[in-house]
């Protein structure tokens, strides 16, 4: 039998500023493997995406170039330049292919509980990769870390007079007077996840099926504590603001749409939801609805999600904005599938999250959806075992998904190095390959590489450093003769960075196109400058300051360009 995937635990704890109510600071707490930060990192709400592009990203109003500026946006604020995006580094060099990093978001501000982290881009990784971001790699896991003032949560324990099995309650509901939603397909596809098997360990996950669920159906199923473990919704859920009678301020009140009288729809706040959940002693909750995880900054807890864990529900999964019918049905049996089989809730997790990638995504673009990061998993269980017998005891079907895992972790190492090429100093050599170069610290300790593309007998390879921010930046140009030098063009930075300008002023007024268009002239003049084989520095100071002025102009109707100008020009 196949064992569970290890991980090192990368605990980021993310916190306010006392007194500055802009800024941020994020610290990695002790780690055993790899130390910690002595001090945190402080950052402004100016260095990453603006709200709208938050709102951009629910809404879909978003291509390829601007889903991975904003990936890399929140790479420089999780895991910012130095001391702990380098012990990042050294624990995806620790792990090697076949053990894991679990990031641990420990996010104690409200306003960063807003934020879609699921969507960081791996900061080693130069190219725009549709599978560049951190969450679908397989070695990775992402969890966040709810910070309550209250005993953490022990795994369910089997056997020894204790349960022989996991019960589940999975109720849907698509009410007449509200949209339409697969809500049965998605039933029926975790129902035939869940089916007894020669391949399924020692415990079953028992479930037990309700279709136009009523909300007292609910709370009369669950009335015993302990009858299940498990409940899953799938249906619609909404986040409506409502006054508050007491404070007469307004609330954003997170809500669970159930069948009524002649399956009309009905509506349960988030914290009775929450209540009958706890007082059925109920482990992980999935909810298969919009907006169940959409926090506020203003009412962290009056969300869906923000009322269970307050209710300190062991595990929680739950959609932070609107999820599309098929995307629920893949993560639902995907996810619950693998769970039955005997993978942790790590491994469970990423390997949906994968799952809805590939399945979803068009084969003529490289990305054309980012359902993939909209399910959100809250757990402070420490290894991610909800059922340890479940794990230790294993399935065919868990060694069958570990292999499949292992096979695409090992061609992702492969593509990033395997081709050796001579150190010949045979400077007619014109042969091009891939070449991987390991980079030492002072002790002559490996602590990371280098990889790329190897072009003829000069010896010089442009890549990303794998395991180590400071041996030599990303994007940089490496002599296999020892020498160093930063690399001025970055055309493919500079490329998709000049895609997310014109794609923003897309978005600019109608009566305001005039100053949008000057903009737009002025950067790329300045991209193609910076691109010419001699690029003249008297040219690219003119065409900077005109970019730069202009944007300036249109900051009162458009203030995410002028970032944008900024991050442009930074580039080279």
């Amino acid at each position: 039998m196949s064992t569970a995937r290890e991980y090192i635990d990368f605990k980021l704890y993310l916190t306010d500023v006392a007194g500055s109510p802009d800024m941020f600071q994020v610290s990695l707490l002790p780690t055993a493997e790899l130390g910690e930060s002595v001090h945190p990192v402080l950052f402004t709400t100016s260095e990453g995406p603006y709200a709208e592009n938050y709102k951009d990203l629910q809404n879909r109003r978003i291509n390829n170039y601007y889903l991975f500026e904003i990936g890399k946006q929140l790479a420089d604020w999780l895991l910012p330049k130095g001391t702990i995006r380098d012990l990042f580094g050294r624990a995806l060099a620790l792990v090697g292919n076949s053990r894991g990093v679990r990031l641990r978001l420990i996010i104690a501000s409200h306003r960063l509980k807003q934020i879609p982290w699921e969507y960081v881009y791996n900061p080693f990784t130069k190219t725009e990769d549709a599978f560049g971001y951190l969450a679908l790699d397989p070695r990775i896991s992402i969890i966040r870390h709810e910070p309550l003032n209250m005993p953490h949560q022990l795994p369910i324990q089997m056997g020894n007079g204790g349960l022989t099995e996991l019960n589940m309650f999975a109720a849907s509901a698509s009410p007449t007077n509200a949209s339409p939603i697969a809500v049965e397909k998605e039933i029926e596809k975790i129902k035939s996840s869940l089916e007894p098997s020669r391949a399924l360990g020692r415990v079953k996950i028992k479930p037990t099926y309700s279709k136009n669920t009523q909300w007292s159906e609910v709370a009369n199923e669950l009335d015993r504590p302990g009858k299940y473990q498990i409940f899953h919704f799938a249906g619609h859920g909404v986040v409506q603001e409502e006054e508050n009678n007491i404070t007469l301020d307004d609330i954003e009140l997170g809500k669970l749409l159930f069948a009524g009288k002649n399956n009309e729809g009905v509506f349960v706040i988030a914290g009775s939801f929450a209540d009958v959940m706890q007082q059925a002693d109920i482990w992980l909750v999935t909810l298969g609805a919009c907006e169940t995880g959409e926090r506020s900054a203003t009412h962290p807890w009056h969300s869906v999600a923000g009322a269970l864990l307050e209710h300190n529900i062991p595990v929680v999964i739950a959609m932070q904005n609107e999820i599309g019918d098929q995307a629920a049905v893949v993560f639902g049996s995907e996810f619950y599938g693998k769970l039955k089989a005997g993978l942790t809730l790590d491994e469970a997790m990423s390997w949906s999250r994968r799952q809805m990638a590939v399945k979803l995504r068009d084969q003529n673009a490289q990305l054309n959806d980012i359902e993939w990061g909209i399910p959100v998993l809250y757990t402070r269980l420490p290894d991610g075992v909800l059922v340890p017998e479940v794990v230790e005891t294993g399935s065919l079907a868990a060694d069958k998904t570990r292999a499949e895992i292992q096979k695409e972790v090992k061609n992702i190492m492969i593509n990033k190095k395997e081709t050796k090429i001579n150190n010949s100093q045979n400077n007619t050599d014109n042969s091009q390959g891939k070449i991987e170069i390991d980079v030492k610290d002072n002790s002559g300790t490996v602590i990371g590489n280098m990889v790329g593309d190897y072009v003829g007998g000069n010896h010089t390879v442009y890549g990303p450093v794998n395991g180590h921010g400071n041996a030599v930046g990303v994007g940089a140009e490496v002599s296999l003769d020892g020498g160093i030098n930063i690399n001025p063009d970055q055309s493919q930075d500079l490329n998709s960075k000049l895609q997310l300008l014109l794609f923003e002023l897309q978005r600019v007024p109608v009566e305001n196109q005039a100053q949008a268009d000057e903009i737009a002239s002025y950067a790329q003049e300045y991209v193609d400058e910076a691109q010419a084989d001699k690029p003249r520095e008297i040219k690219l100071k003119i065409t900077k300051e005109g970019l730069i002025k202009a944007a300036q102009n249109l900051a009162s109707v458009a203030p995410s360009v002028i970032s944008i100008a900024h991050r442009l020009i930074r580039a080279i």
